[in-house]
């Protein structure tokens, strides 16, 4: 069995409530003030509430899955772990044999930059453009020449 590309290990997230402290970035501001804002569905522990417990997967290469539950299950912090836009407080994540759990924000932007490719919800396309030119953008924007990035938004 080869490696998998995704290897989730009792990942768990935890957000404070409360004042964001002086030392916190402004995503962390606004996290705790986006999260203090919740329905209290989550277990809260004094001024923190989990919105991920001891989460463990593996995701070998060609395999598709899904990340489905109720309302405050977790989904989205899931989401934002797994593509880098945050990271856990507990636990391991490995992405292509690389420890992704306690990087840098400098580094995770590295990591989405080269590595992940993410499709939202409303798709965020700019709707005046083609499907192919959509996606060569991110192509021309990492450096690649126009017929490469052309190239390979036909391959699509």
């Amino acid at each position: 069995m080869s490696k998998p590309i995704i290897s989730v290990h009792g990942i768990s997230k935890q957000y404070r409530l409360g004042a964001a402290k002086s030392q916190d970035t402004l995503r962390d501001q606004l996290v705790h003030w986006v999260r203090g804002l919740g329905r209290g569905e989550r277990e809260s522990v004094g001024e923190s509430f989990w919105a991920l417990k001891d989460v463990s997967f593996d995701v070998q290469p060609g395999e598709a899955i899904g990340v489905i539950g109720h309302n405050g299950a977790g989904k989205s912090t899931l989401m934002n772990i797994i593509g880098c836009l945050d990271t856990p407080s507990a636990g391991t994540y490995i992405l292509n044999e690389n420890d992704i759990s306690r990087m840098a924000d400098n580094d995770l932007a590295e990591i989405r930059n080269k590595e992940i490719g993410f499709v939202f919800q409303q798709f965020n396309l700019i709707p005046t453009w083609t499907a192919q030119e959509n996606v060569s953008v991110p192509l021309l924007l990492n450096g690649a020449g126009r017929k490469k990035a052309e190239s390979a938004s036909r391959s699509c």
